[in-house]
């Protein structure tokens, strides 16, 4: 049995292509044109970032990674709830492949009702529909469809280059 036969049987989510293609969709993600002139990053005191499975682990290497250059807490939310310190001083980041887990979206509700300054990551879903519809038609907020959290380290590091405070 050849490799494609083993991944047919064996790998009905077609994770094998996924891994296959990830240098597609890191350069996907690299040429992908976002705007985040709509949040002043030196309002900002903290980032949640919520999402579960490869989301959240992504986001804690995030958070690992940028430990040394970001001088505000960034806590990576893995809950139906926000954390209680949340509010109009954090940037929350909304992280779902599919767009639809349900911890994920209540806690991004939870953030457009407090007036966080929004960022979603998806690839469809509620949290593109979310996005799309409500988050647009904010001035504090953004939103952009990514396939891959490279781009996001992106974010981030923009973050800080308008201001120090990151």
């Amino acid at each position: 049995m050849q490799i494609k036969e083993y991944a047919a049987k064996y790998d009905p989510q077609n994770q094998f292509d996924v891994l296959i293609n990830t240098s597609k969709q890191v350069e996907f993600a690299w040429g992908n044109k976002f705007k985040i002139d709509g949040i002043n990053s030196s309002e900002l005191s903290n980032i949640v970032i919520s999402g579960l499975g490869g989301s959240a682990i992504s986001a804690d290497l995030i958070k690992n990674f940028l430990s040394d250059e970001v001088s505000i807490p960034i806590v990576v939310n893995r809950n139906y709830n926000l954390p209680k310190f949340a509010n109009k001083n954090t940037l929350f980041i909304a992280s779902s492949y599919s767009g639809n887990t349900e911890e994920t979206i209540s806690s991004l509700k939870q953030a457009i009702e407090i007036g966080c300054k929004v960022v979603c990551i998806t690839t469809g879903g509620e949290i593109e529909t979310i996005a799309k519809y409500i988050l647009c038609k904010s001035s504090n907020r953004i939103s952009t469809t990514l396939l891959t959290w490279i781009k996001f380290l992106f974010v981030v590091k923009s973050f800080s280059k308008f201001k120090s405070c990151l």
